[in-house]
């Protein structure tokens, strides 16, 4: 469904070049062509020694430990080249405070390749850990972050291909920084990305400026204040994305950008009551936004109540974010009208970009489905929208009222 695996699993065929271990207190890296060693009680300055000499081929990080970061590591890769760096399962690597464990820059040369595996990062409050700058399709796997977020950053070109496969974001996410160049987001892949326990103040992807597009997200997140999509500034389109929500309070998809957010597919399983499906203050068009179930045949209804001396009563709402398509609308009117009564019902279709409604009056008691050309008038002429929520008003001209409303939401 979500296509190939970025970087093609080539590094199975890769030997390794070095390795990195713990001897007592000092850390020791190998490199084996070169037969060399270099021992330090700084895993910084082995690394820093270790990546200054090679630039491509798998490097093992061999039982570890939890162990610390007293500077940053920049990386730097050959030309057609590969750089692969593997944990084992028993490190974990906590970044300097207030700066990055990697920092990797292509210089816009997308032939160079970076992969972390089995890797795990770990600080006691939020920090950024890895620096991505103009490369293209970094790759991460079975990799697990607490508190560590990712920055992907253009700054000349921009950075395209982000490929995540089962990972574990704790308190963190990864977040897509346009400061130069076109800030092109496009054709990342998440497959099988945890985003868990996300706080207030906290996301799982942030989009800061640039174009987010063209990309497939399968994403498990559970939500306890934060945001899943943190859309912030930028255009985030024609992305299909498959979310499994959890969580007590939380916003599956803020988006506060000022750009259209265009074309994407979402499909959500049905998300607890506590957490936000959509904010969307400026009402940007965003594209289909449907829960797990929206293609069953299913029928709801509800009384509605009915305000009187023309003014609407409570609004109520219909099963939202389950819709591909209008469904057929019914109006039950029953009760007894008062002599010259007149009660309108309402008919909301709420868009991410918009609301359409349409009134219908009664003077006696009926029984009347919306027709192909009342759901006309409730759709709007875009592609690749659907209606999010349904709901429906009443009001009587009385000042009193014995009649009574209820509508039906019919989909098959």
């Amino acid at each position: 469904m979500f296509g190939k695996y970025r970087y093609d699993f080539l590094n199975r065929d890769i030997p390794y070049v070095a390795v990195v271990f713990r001897d007592g207190s000092y850390f020791v890296n190998h490199i084996y062509d070169q037969n060399r060693e270099y021992i330090s009680k700084s895993l910084s300055d082995v690394l820093n020694d270790l990546f200054s000499k090679v630039k491509s081929g798998k490097i093992l990080l061999k039982s570890l430990g939890e162990v610390s970061l007293d500077s940053k590591i920049p990386l730097t890769i050959d030309t057609n080249r590969m750089l692969i760096i593997e944990g084992d399962g028993n490190t974990i690597i906590i970044p300097p405070s207030n700066n990055y464990a990697f920092e990797f820059n292509a210089d816009s040369d997308w032939s160079k390749r970076l992969v972390f595996k089995n890797l795990r990062f770990k600080a006691s409050s939020n920090q950024y850990a890895i620096h991505l700058i103009d490369c293209h399709r970094p790759t991460f796997e079975l990799c697990y972050f607490d508190r560590c977020n990712i920055l992907v950053e253009s700054i000349n070109t921009f950075c395209e291909g982000y490929t995540e496969i089962q990972c574990y974001h704790n308190h963190c996410g990864v977040e897509f920084r346009k400061t130069g160049g076109t800030g092109s987001w496009s054709d990342a892949v998440m497959l099988h990305s945890h985003f868990d326990n996300i706080a207030n103040g906290e996301y799982g992807i942030r989009i800061n400026g640039g174009t987010f597009y063209r990309s497939d997200l399968y994403i498990v997140s559970v939500l306890i204040g934060g945001k899943l999509f943190d859309i912030a500034s930028g255009v985030f389109g024609r992305n299909r994305i498959f979310a499994v929500l959890d969580g007590t309070s939380g916003t599956c998809f803020d988006i506060t950008t000022t750009e259209d957010c265009y074309g994407n597919d979402i499909k959500v399983t049905s998300p607890p009551s506590g957490l936000t499906m959509l904010n969307n203050p400026n009402n940007k068009l965003f594209g289909v936004l449907r829960l797990i179930g929206s293609d069953d045949v299913w029928r709801c209804y509800d009384s509605i109540p009915i305000g009187v001396n023309n003014v609407y009563g409570s609004e109520i709402s219909f099963k939202p974010y389950m819709y591909n398509k209008l469904p057929d609308i019914r109006i039950v009117v029953g009760g007894t009208f008062g002599t010259g009564e007149t009660v309108t019902v309402k008919i909301n279709v709420k868009y991410a970009h918009t609301t359409k409604y349409k009134e219908f009056s009664f003077t006696a008691t009926a029984d009347y489905t919306l027709s192909l050309a009342d759901l006309f008038d409730l759709m709007v002429i875009y592609d690749g929208v659907n209606p999010l929520m349904i709901t429906a008003q009443a009001k009587s001209s009385s000042a009193s009222t014995s009649v009574t409303v209820t509508v039906h939401v019919i989909k098959r």
